[in-house]
């Protein structure tokens, strides 16, 4: 049999763009059925020219850019999550370490996955596990958890994180400054209307535990 259509249209009654206006005057107007010759008057019934040249024409809107300090942004989004990370970990009485060195090293891999989400086409992800492992220490492991919002709203965030299993698993994680080093990073891009796509990853150096 036929197969399906790959679209929703059943009739068509008239083709126009913005310089031309064609009526359907054939017996069957489906789209299945019909003949799309634009050139056959028998089938088009073509406006004339002349009578859509004086139609006023609407201006397409402009796409405005708002310039935003998107690195004043990262630092308050950072201190925020730090802070309600610390404070979580603290109600459950454990002290949080972070480690600056390990959080400046996550900005190329959050880099990364924006430049993939737009362009289907990662970079840099070698040179980022390379730089992990020379930091990291011998008999310690690194855990990453990196997620994408479309908001600025720590708090939030913090929910979605704790929402998510390995990212809670490594916030609850137990350890003093010695065994556990948390680390977190954040990167904003702004786009035309106000639009923002915010990366964070919440990382954790941890000493491995022998079984």
């Amino acid at each position: 049999g036929d197969s399906a259509p790959s679209h929703k249209y059943g009739r068509v009654g008239c083709i126009f763009n913005h310089q031309a206006f064609f009526a359907n005057i054939q017996a069957d107007d489906s789209v299945r059925g019909a003949t799309f010759d634009l050139d056959n008057f028998s089938y088009w019934k073509a406006l004339d020219p002349a009578l859509i040249a004086p139609l006023p024409k609407r201006r397409h809107p402009p796409i405005v850019h708002y310039p935003l300090a998107t690195h004043t942004m990262e630092e308050a989004v950072e201190a925020s999550l730090k802070q309600l990370i610390g404070a979580h970990r603290s109600s459950n009485g454990m002290a949080t370490h972070w480690d600056p060195s390990l959080s400046f090293l996550l900005s190329p891999a959050l880099l990364s996955y924006e430049t993939g989400r737009i362009t289907g086409s990662t970079a840099g992800a070698t040179d980022f596990q390379q730089s992990i492992r020379n930091s990291v220490p011998e008999g310690y492991s690194f855990k990453g958890f990196p997620v994408q919002f479309s908001h600025l709203a720590p708090a939030r965030m913090m929910g979605d994180l704790l929402r998510a299993r390995v990212a809670a698993e490594m916030i609850d994680m137990q350890g003093g400054v010695d065994s556990v080093r948390f680390a977190l990073r954040a990167l904003v891009s702004s786009y035309p209307e106000r639009v923002c796509s915010v990366w964070v990853m919440v990382a954790v150096i941890f000493a491995k535990v022998d079984e």
